[in-house]
């Protein structure tokens, strides 16, 4: 496989003058500097502000303690060489946005400026993960379906051929889960690649694993969440429609919603139900929660705010499209995207209006925080950095 993309001279006819080709050259090596093989060596270990997976960690919490305050003014923009995945990740100041062209674009946080871009080689990349100088990537049909790669030196550590993997990647520790669509659940480890356990869900899923106190939580097609210490299954709840978000994890409870139109809270430990809410809509996409409020987004347009110990109604807010992200919550903000082509942030004591930005498209990708502001994405090739006003 090629590790990264690196620019490289056409070939030239005989008789090009000299002077043609050493501006050649020239050009040339000012490319290379800027988009040749990586040079990540310094690359720093994750901190708390970085958001190294999908949900921003393990439990796919979607939350962050930091001072991200609207009103947000845009830095910058930057249209993209190709379709942006769902999941966009933040590591030591840089932004890596897998595209549906192969490739990881790796930009400047402050700047927007390209680092660098890893080509792999096949077209399509569903996801990714980072875990410190390691790039998980995932792709979502087809083979190898995972690949491990040393961001370093651009080269490929180990690869998994599986099956159709429609999920997010969970690092736990120093495992690699994963949910085959299939229903089977995999354990690698992450150094190696070797498997280290192996079950199946008996459902097809579409909802990403989640990762507390020593258990993975997932849902399942068949309306079923359950926990797995291992191989092992630990419990499991019976919900009346299709899980197809992803589970949030935070001080022993275990957040999910359903296409049943309801939303749950269960004990992590024994999957007890502790409370349900109705809501006014199906429910497709994660919950973000912070200890004391969760947060969730439904097919009819609505964005919900519960208290996390015992589910009341804390508020309500309408929008004017379906609510096409998980939302992210900071102390300041409550922060989505949805398909009328706006992020919106809104208080998160009373669901009122803060802010909102119309984009150049629909919003499929998982907005972030970071330390000093907000990453997005939207249709057709665009991402987006903000800061506090």
């Amino acid at each position: 496989m090629k590790s990264i993309t690196r620019g490289s001279p056409n070939s030239f006819s005989a008789g090009i003058s000299n002077k043609l080709l050493h501006c050649f050259l020239f050009v040339f090596l000012l490319f290379s500097a800027q988009c040749g093989r990586l040079n990540l060596a310094d690359l720093q270990p994750h901190t708390p502000s970085d958001w190294p997976l999908y949900g921003g960690d393990p439990g796919r919490t979607h939350a962050k303690p930091i001072a991200v305050s609207p009103p947000f003014e845009l830095v910058w923009e930057k249209k993209i060489t190709a379709a942006i995945g769902q999941t966009i990740l933040h590591q030591d100041g840089m932004i890596f946005i897998p595209t549906l062209n192969g490739k990881i674009d790796i930009l400047r946080l402050e700047s927007g400026k390209t680092v660098g871009k890893f080509k792999l080689s096949r077209s399509t990349i569903g996801a990714i993960a980072l875990h410190g100088s390691q790039a998980i990537v995932v792709r979502r049909n087809e083979k190898p379906a995972i690949q491990a790669i040393d961001m370093k030196t651009g080269d490929e550590i180990w690869k998994a051929t599986g099956e159709t993997l429609l999920t997010e990647p969970l690092i736990a520790g120093e495992d690699l889960v994963v949910a085959y669509y299939s229903g089977s659940l995999v354990c690698y480890d992450l150094a190696s690649g070797e498997l280290k356990w192996q079950t199946s869900l008996n459902t097809q899923t579409e909802s990403s694993p989640a990762f507390s106190a020593g258990l993975v939580i997932v849902g399942g097609d068949d309306g079923r969440v359950t926990a797995w210490r291992g191989k092992n299954l630990v419990w499991e709840y019976q919900t009346q429609g299709a899980i197809k978000a992803s589970p949030t994890c935070l001080n022993d409870r275990v957040f999910i919603g359903s296409t049943d139109e309801h939303f749950y809270c269960l004990d992590l430990l024994n999957g007890q139900l502790l409370w349900s809410f109705s809501a006014d809509g199906k429910i497709f996409l994660g919950a973000a929660a912070d200890g004391e409020k969760v947060c969730f987004g439904t097919t009819q347009h609505t964005i919900y705010c519960l208290e996390g110990l015992k589910g009341n109604l804390l508020w309500r807010t309408p929008t004017s499209g379906v609510i096409s992200t998980a939302p992210v919550i900071t102390p300041a903000a409550v922060i989505f995207g949805s398909l009328d082509d706006h992020l919106y942030a809104v208080d998160p004591q009373t669901g009122g209006h803060l802010w909102s930005y119309k984009t150049r498209g629909h919003i499929l990708t998982h907005p972030i925080v970071v330390d000093n502001g907000l990453v997005a994405a939207s249709e057709p090739e665009n991402i987006y950095f903000f800061k506090n006003h």
